[in-house]
Parts: C-alpha cells; sequence; structure tokens
C-alpha cells in the first residue's frame, strides 16, 4: 500500500510557524514559508520535512495562489488513491478532513468558546472559497494536485483564530495533549476522544438549544455505552472530578438542576434555551461549565489508563470509596 501525503487547507486560522502536532503538521501561509526553516520553524520538525512543506505548498501557490496566501494548512499521512470518479472525491475530501479537523480541537477547546463565533478557526478542508478542497502529493511523480469536493459555505462571524499555544514545546506537556495525540484504539480512549471533538462541533452550531442538548448527550455518552436516565449520569461522572465529599455533593446539586430545570424543559418541554436563562452570557457561562465537567473527566480518565468498561466501574467505585459518597 502506497503511503502519501495530503495537504489540508485551513481559513482563519492564522499561525507563522511550521510545527507538529503527532502525526499531523501544521504549516503556515507561503507568506511566512518564504521566510525559511531558520526563522518558521520549530525544533519539532526536521529541516527536511519543512523542505517538503515548502515544496508543497509552493506548488499550491502557483496552481491556486489565493489558497496558498490566504490559508495555513494541516498536512498529513494517508494511503494514496487514485481519483477515478465524483463519488471517490468526495470520499476522501470528507475522510481526510476530518480527520485533519479533529486535530484542531486542541485549539478550539483551549482557546475557544462556544456562542463566541467570532475567535472559531475554519473547518479544515474548507477553503477560503467555500469549496472543500485537499491537496495531494503523487508518491512516484512528486507532483501536487487538487482533489475537489462538494461546495460548503460557513458563516464566520470574525475574524478567526490565532492561537496563543501556537509553536511552544508546552502545547505538548498540556493535559490535552495525551487525550488528543495518542495512539491507543481502546474503547475507553475512543469514547473520551469523540467526546472531546464534540465539544468542537457545538462550538459551531449558532442554534444555542442544539449545543446544549448535545453537550448533555455527551455527558450521556461518557457515563455508560448503554442507555441510562439523566439523573443517573452523575453518580457514573462525578466520582473522577470530585476532590471532596463536599465538592462531589455540591456538583451532583448542580447536574440535578441541569436535567430537571434545563435538560427536561428544552428535550420533553419544547422550551427554548433563551427561557430559561436571563442573559447570553449566562448561557455561555452554562456551557463553559458543562464543557468544562467533560474535559476534566475525559482528562483524569485518560491519565487513569483505564482501557475497557470493566476497569473503569473498578476505578469508579474506588473513588466513591474514597470519597465516601
Amino acid at each position: 500500500m502506497n503511503k502519501t501525503k495530503y495537504i489540508v487547507p485551513v481559513s482563519n486560522f492564522y499561525i507563522e510557524l511550521a510545527f507538529k502536532l503527532g502525526d499531523f503538521i501544521y504549516s503556515p501561509s507561503f507568506e511566512f514559508l518564504q521566510k525559511g526553516y531558520e526563522e518558521v520553524s520549530t525544533d519539532t520538525l526536521t529541516e527536511e520535512e519543512f523542505n517538503d512543506i515548502y515544496i508543497y505548498i509552493e506548488s499550491i501557490k502557483k496552481s491556486h495562489p489565493h489558497i496558498a496566501i490566504n490559508s495555513s494548512f494541516i498536512i498529513l499521512q494517508d494511503e494514496f488513491i487514485e481519483v477515478s470518479s465524483i463519488e471517490e472525491s468526495f470520499l476522501l475530501v470528507n475522510r481526510l478532513s476530518d480527520k485533519a479537523n479533529k486535530s484542531l480541537d486542541i485549539f478550539r477547546i483551549n482557546e475557544c468558546q462556544i456562542g463566541n463565533y467570532e475567535t472559531l478557526p475554519g473547518i479544515a478542508g474548507i477553503s477560503i472559497d467555500g469549496f472543500r478542497t485537499i491537496f495531494q502529493s503523487n508518491p512516484h511523480t512528486g507532483k501536487i494536485s487538487i482533489v475537489n469536493g462538494k461546495v460548503s459555505f460557513m458563516i464566520r462571524d470574525g475574524i478567526g483564530l490565532n492561537p496563543l499555544l501556537e509553536p511552544s514545546l508546552s502545547i505538548h506537556s498540556d493535559p490535552l495533549y495525551k487525550c488528543l495525540f495518542s495512539d491507543r484504539t481502546d474503547i475507553i480512549y475512543n469514547t473520551c476522544r469523540n467526546a472531546l471533538h464534540r465539544i468542537s462541533e457545538a462550538m459551531y452550531m449558532h442554534n444555542l438549544n442544539t449545543a446544549f442538548i448535545y453537550l448533555v448527550s455527551t455527558l450521556e455518552m461518557l457515563a455508560s455505552p448503554d442507555y441510562i436516565q439523566f439523573k443517573k449520569v452523575k453518580t457514573k461522572i462525578l466520582p473522577f472530578i470530585s476532590k471532596s465529599k463536599s465538592d462531589y455533593h455540591e456538583r451532583a446539586k448542580y447536574l440535578t438542576d441541569l436535567s430537571e430545570n434545563k435538560r427536561t424543559e428544552i428535550v420533553h418541554n419544547g422550551k427554548n434555551i433563551f427561557d430559561l436563562y436571563s442573559s447570553f452570557n449566562e448561557i455561555k457561562r452554562e456551557m463553559f461549565k458543562l464543557t468544562g465537567i467533560i474535559v476534566q473527566y475525559v482528562e483524569n480518565v485518560i491519565k487513569s489508563d483505564l482501557k475497557t468498561y470493566e476497569e473503569l466501574e473498578k476505578k469508579r467505585n474506588e473513588l466513591i470509596s474514597l470519597l465516601g459518597v
């Protein structure tokens, strides 16, 4: 199976240095790449890797200058596929765009917030002109060619994201890094990883009722692989995020109120989230609190290196005993 490099454009995401996160290489626009390895690269990249990036983006600049100048790029390796139909093209673009897009979660979760659309980066694979687009390097000839997906339009309220974490080594010591960039494939890791991406997805939902329900269902997903009533979710989640017995009970009170007075009203009684909170800022604070619970749970579960639901349940019982609840 031949492997090759794919270059995925990202609009509204402004970086000035080239760096690596896990198996993904991030590149700034060609404007910055021209400054050369010494000025643009970080110690996460070799000079050879930087030179390859330069060749890729320079080629894109020649054929699609508006993309090369106005986009950052995520470069990843995957199977080389010679596309022979529109359907194959759409499938390849969607699959690799989604793969690249998930790597942006570390920036979104650290620096963006649900309800604050102004700072969101673009969706990886949606170019500045609204097309779903990726670029493919031919492993035999080195030629860079475009692979087009469907036309897609995004609502952008702001100028995008210039990430604070961009090139520094501190990003690799961020607690989220091991949660987002790992070779693990077990069910517990996959569920936790999906939960983090659901936070990112919720950030792009302009209907905050939908975003709220999506986050609440994420808690349910983390709590059990089987359906359980939401009131039982707190007993599954709280042992992993509570520092003490009093902290457990305080958080339990919060989740009970969330379930009975917010979730039930929105999901079952058709209320609008704006009827339940006094201001837009109050809704954003609620969303922030919900995402914080999800992130804290995921970080602690991943740190515990639990790989099966049996191990998860055993650890949960140990924590409950330690908390005395």
